[in-house]
């Protein structure tokens, strides 16, 4: 069972859509980026909601660099 699962929001410069990952596995396609940000939120809450599993969302902009954070339940460091 997952303890815990990161989403990426990340943009696509060649043709100006939004993908949405869990590690290396594409979920989602967008054409924009507050599109994908509301999927990748409803996903993270309705995860941690449904199942307890902790999540965070990042969206990350051109130049590789976390420009918004989001965390759903609790973590432990």
């Amino acid at each position: 069972m997952l303890a815990h699962l990161s989403f990426r929001i990340c943009p696509h410069l060649h043709d100006g859509t939004w993908s949405i990952l869990a590690g290396d596995v594409l979920l989602a396609t967008h054409t924009s980026c507050c599109d994908a940000i509301d999927y990748a939120l409803d996903m993270a809450e309705t995860g941690w909601r449904d199942t307890g599993v902790t999540t965070d969302v990042a969206l990350v902009d051109p130049q590789g660099e976390v420009c918004l954070w989001r965390a759903y339940g609790v973590r432990l460091h």
